[in-house]
C-alpha cells in the first residue's frame, strides 16, 4: 500500500504492486538519493509519466491516472531517477543564434527528446531483462501511424530524423526499421531518413553510457538533426 502523501511503502508505489526486481530498483533509488520518494497521478497529464528530484532533493514521480499506472511506466521513470542519481545531467537551456533557425522552442524540445532517446538506450535492455517491455505503447503508436500514413500529423522535418533514430536503436524490429524507411522514402522524407540513419549511427558509435558523455552527444545529435551548432547551457 502507499503511504500518506504518496510515499511508496517496501511493496508498492503509487499504488503500483513493485515485482522483486522493480523493488529491488526502487529501494536502489531511494538508497542513492537518501530520500523516499513520491509518486503522484494526475488526470489528463498529457504524457504517460514524468520525473524529477525537487529542489529539497526529494525525487518525484507522476503518472497519468489512466493510461499511465503500469509497472513498465512506473520503473520507466525509476530509471530515470536513478541515471540522475549517478550524475546524469537533467536539464538544460539550448542558446540559438543562427538567424536560419528562430524556433528556439522546438530545439529545445528536440534536444529534451534526443536526451531522453540516450537515457532509454541506457536502460531498456535492463527493463527487458526484468520481463517488462518499455517499447509496448510506443510500438503500438507507431503502427497505427504507418497503417494511416502518417506521423504526427504533420511534424516538422527535425522530429521525424529523431523518430528514425527512436525506431532503429529502442525497438530492435528490423523489419519494422525498414517499413519506416520505406515510408520515409515515398513520403519524399530522403533527407530526414539521412540525418536519421547518421544520428543512430553516431550513437551506437560514440555509445554515450557516462554523464559527461551525455552532454557531448546532445549537443553533436542536434548538429546532426539540425545542420548546424547550438550553445548548451547545463543546468544543476
Amino acid at each position: 500500500m502507499s503511504l500518506p502523501g504518496g510515499e511508496a511503502s517496501s511493496a508498492s508505489l503509487c499504488g503500483i504492486e513493485l515485482s522483486p526486481p522493480s523493488l529491488a530498483l526502487f529501494h536502489d533509488v531511494e538508497g542513492r538519493l537518501g530520500k523516499s520518494i513520491r509518486c503522484e497521478t494526475h488526470l489528463e497529464f498529457g504524457i504517460l509519466g514524468a520525473s524529477d528530484v525537487a529542489a529539497d532533493g526529494t525525487p518525484e514521480i507522476i503518472l497519468d491516472t489512466y493510461a499511465g499506472k503500469t509497472e513498465e511506466n512506473l520503473v520507466h521513470e525509476l530509471f530515470h531517477l536513478q541515471l540522475h542519481a549517478k550524475g546524469f545531467p537533467q536539464h538544460f537551456q539550448v542558446s540559438v543564434k543562427s538567424p536560419r533557425t528562430r524556433n528556439t522552442e522546438l530545439v529545445q524540445q528536440v534536444a529534451e527528446q534526443l536526451a531522453s532517446l540516450i537515457e532509454h538506450r541506457l536502460f531498456y535492455p535492463q527493463m527487458w531483462r526484468m520481463g517488462l517491455d518499455p517499447t509496448l505503447q510506443y510500438r503500438k503508436g507507431l503502427e497505427a501511424l504507418l497503417s494511416q500514413d502518417k506521423l504526427y500529423g504533420a511534424p516538422v522535418s527535425s522530429k521525424r530524423s529523431l523518430t528514425y533514430a527512436e525506431v532503429a536503436l529502442l525497438i530492435h524490429d528490423p523489419a519494422l526499421t525498414r517499413r519506416v524507411e520505406e515510408w520515409y522514402l515515398r513520403r519524399g522524407w530522403s533527407d530526414q531518413l539521412n540525418r536519421g540513419k547518421r544520428l543512430t549511427h553516431y550513437l551506437m558509435t560514440f555509445n554515450p553510457d557516462t554523464p559527461e558523455k551525455k552532454r557531448t552527444a546532445v549537443g553533436a545529435g542536434l548538429a546532426i538533426v539540425f545542420g548546424r551548432n547550438f550553445g548548451l547551457t547545463w543546468l544543476p
